[in-house]
């Protein structure tokens, strides 16, 4: 008679974190995704001035990210030199010949250094972007005419690496969480990170130009 495996006891530890993880930042992220901000790059009215808006918000939100919580997870994250994304966004935007953005204010939602797994659930969040960045850049290729290379380097990721990426970081994550027993400090700093990047782009969102 053959067995039947109960998910329970297959699910390892940091499967049921990550599952965990997930819940409680789903409807923030929802969130964050129907802010006006963010929905605005999938719609079929996009304009190169609300792509370029996007890059600029977004590069206050990983200039931060790479000052304040990289420098928290040097020993953690094995691969952290080369998820820099900060000189992609400079390159898209100056293709673009972007300029402006002197109204927008900072991005800086905490004035304290970071803890370790504070820092890891904030890079949840940057890391994660990363996963949608194709979809987005196949429609900003078809609405705007941009290419990879020239204009949307931030959303072609870390290219064919990005999955691979993606599964090495979540692996930092939780073998962390579970040897450090701080998953919960984790899942407050992924959702600061929600809350705080959903409330900058509200602050800092325009009209559309008629």
């Amino acid at each position: 008679m053959q067995q039947t495996i109960d998910p329970t006891q297959t699910e390892s530890p940091g499967d049921k974190f990550l599952k965990q993880l997930r819940a409680a930042t789903g409807p923030m992220h929802t969130a964050l995704e129907a802010n006006p901000v963010s929905a605005s790059l999938m719609s079929p009215e996009i304009t190169s001035a609300i792509y370029m808006r996007y890059l600029s918000l977004m590069s206050e939100v990983i200039s931060f990210s790479e000052k304040v919580v990289f420098p928290a997870l040097m020993d953690i994250i094995p691969d952290l030199d080369q998820r820099h994304k900060l000189p992609q966004i400079h390159a898209d935007l100056h293709a673009l010949n972007f300029i402006g953005g002197a109204d927008m204010k900072l991005f800086y939602p905490v004035d304290k250094s970071f803890s370790v797994p504070f820092a890891l659930g904030y890079m949840y969040v940057i890391e994660g972007s990363t996963l949608g960045g194709r979809v987005i850049l196949k429609h900003i290729q078809s609405k705007l005419g941009i290419e990879e290379q020239k204009g949307g380097s931030f959303f072609s990721g870390y290219g064919a690496d990005t999955g691979v990426r993606w599964k090495g970081f979540l692996s930092a994550l939780t073998k962390y969480a579970e040897s450090t027993g701080t998953g919960d400090e984790i899942i407050k700093g992924a959702q600061h990170a929600f809350a705080a990047i959903d409330h900058y782009f509200a602050e800092n969102s325009v009209p559309h130009a008629h």
